[in-house]
């Protein structure tokens, strides 16, 4: 990529990008040679270790203080949220297969009930950084269920 004033930052993300990408594929390479992991197995690994990365990430480095992290986490632990899951899962998954990113009115509906019970505010930056820490935590949960039906 070329670098140019109005790069510089896109620049500087891409290469930011390739090394977390560098560093996903040498932790999922090294446990995957360590427990004889298959093709099938190292796919769902190296999601989860991304999952994982975006949510330590934001933890660390995000927009929000711990109190407001916990914030989510307690709303996220309260009550049945399989409809919330269902959500965030569909939302993830057209996210990574390329396509323009669309929100149903139903996962809409059910994303914004869930932001609004944090009481952390309605706003669009809100809702892109809850949704970011969210889509951390299913990329996980996704994964994890994946491999798992691998053995």
């Amino acid at each position: 990529m070329h670098c140019s004033p109005r790069s510089t930052s896109w620049a500087a993300a891409d290469s930011a990008s390739f090394l977390f990408r560098g560093h996903v594929n040498d932790i999922t390479k090294i446990c995957g040679e360590k427990f004889s992991w298959t093709n099938a197995e190292l796919e769902p690994a190296m999601l989860n270790e991304f999952g994982r990365m975006i949510e330590v990430g934001f933890r660390r480095h995000g927009v929000y203080n711990a109190e407001q992290i916990a914030k989510i986490d307690s709303t996220l632990a309260k009550g049945e949220r399989s409809a919330l899951w269902k959500a965030l899962e569909d939302q993830v998954m057209i996210g990574m297969s390329g396509a323009e990113i669309t929100v149903s009115d139903e996962n809409a509906a059910v994303l914004g009930a869930f932001i609004f019970e944090t009481g952390l505010g309605m706003d669009e930056k809100t809702s892109e950084q809850v949704g970011v820490h969210l889509a951390a935590k299913v990329m996980q949960r996704t994964s994890a269920r994946d491999f798992a039906a691998q053995n």
